[in-house]
Parts: structure tokens; sequence; C-alpha cells
């Protein structure tokens, strides 16, 4: 859940690397160049919360779904902490999203939509896991050097899915509090 805590934040920054729609789908590679463009996030203690604000998987028995959902929302209901170092802060939003497209060497991702309006994103990313489903993300939000928070939608259909489809959407705050606490 602590990588969870780091990458997410970074990741979603990393997408407001952009201050135009692209004519055509961006790849991790061109979006992780044009990320070399934005402020770099400050070094320092994060505090990271995540809330689900949807969870609607159609196939699943409302006694399962209900279940899902109480631990997705109770994972994501639990503050998580994280130091970003000055190393990593200096390494800005490029490398987060090269990660993103790192994730998962079996999936194809590409950028459908990205808009950026001052600290405003509007961004939709699809993946296809090469015969295992697709999955489309939406992210929405305000990003700022100290502080983002980020609507992510996930629409993933899937034969491994009860009813074939399922649709996620959490809410992600990322808020620096300070300097970085040293581990115990």
């Amino acid at each position: 859940m602590q990588k969870f805590a780091l990458i997410l934040p970074l990741a979603c920054l990393a997408l407001g690397a952009c201050s135009k729609t692209p004519d055509k789908p961006q790849t991790q590679a061109e979006m992780a160049s044009e990320a070399k463009e934005l402020t770099k996030p400050t070094p320092g203690q994060y505090t990271s919360k995540a809330e689900l604000i949807e969870f609607d998987v159609p196939g699943l028995p409302p006694e399962q779904a209900d279940q899902m959902k109480k631990m997705f929302a109770g994972m994501g209901a639990q503050e998580q902490s994280y130091c970003l170092t000055k190393e990593q802060a200096d390494e800005g939003f490029e490398e987060a999203v090269r990660k993103m497209g790192e994730a998962d060497k079996n999936m194809d991702c590409k950028f459908d939509r990205f808009k950026v309006e001052g600290s405003q994103l509007d961004a939709q990313m699809s993946c296809d896991a090469k015969g295992r489903g697709k999955a489309t993300m939406t992210m929405t939000g305000t990003l700022e050097s100290e502080k983002q928070v980020m609507e992510m939608h996930v629409a993933q259909e899937s034969p491994q899915i009860p009813g074939g489809k399922m649709n996620i959407g959490m809410k992600v705050t990322s808020t620096r509090t300070g300097e970085c606490v040293a581990a115990k």
C-alpha cells in the first residue's frame, strides 16, 4: 500500500505534462518527454487518502458486491504517509510517467485525451491487456506542487469479471505535510 501511496500521486501529476489535447493518442515515452517541462514536486512528507466514489460490478450477486465495496472503501480510507526525497523530486514527473508504461509488459496503453489548463487535468487512457480484457481510465483533478486532488474512474471489460465488466471510481487527495519524518 505504501508503494501505491507514493506512485499514484506522482503518476497522476505526471499526466499533467502537456498543455494541449493531442491529435493522436500519446505514448508513455512521449508523455515522459513532455513531463520534463512540469514544475518539480516539493520534497517532503506527504499524506495520501483515497475515497471510493463508484463501485459497480453488474454480474456480482448483491451480497458479494457489498462485501467487495466495503473492502475497497476500507483500503482507501486509511491515510498513507510517505516521504518524497529530494532525489525523487529532482527526477520530476518524467520518471513517474515512464513507470506507468512499465507497470505490466502485457498491456498496451495509450492516451486518448489529454488536456491541461493551468493546474486542471482532464485525461483519458485506454489499455488493452492482449486477450485478457480492456480498460479505460479517466482522470480529472487539480495538480499543484504540494497538493493533488484527483478523481479516477476505471471502466474495465474482461471475461474474468463476473458479468464481463466493472466500473470503479476513486478520489485521491495527497498533501505535503512538512519535512520527511525519519523512519523508526
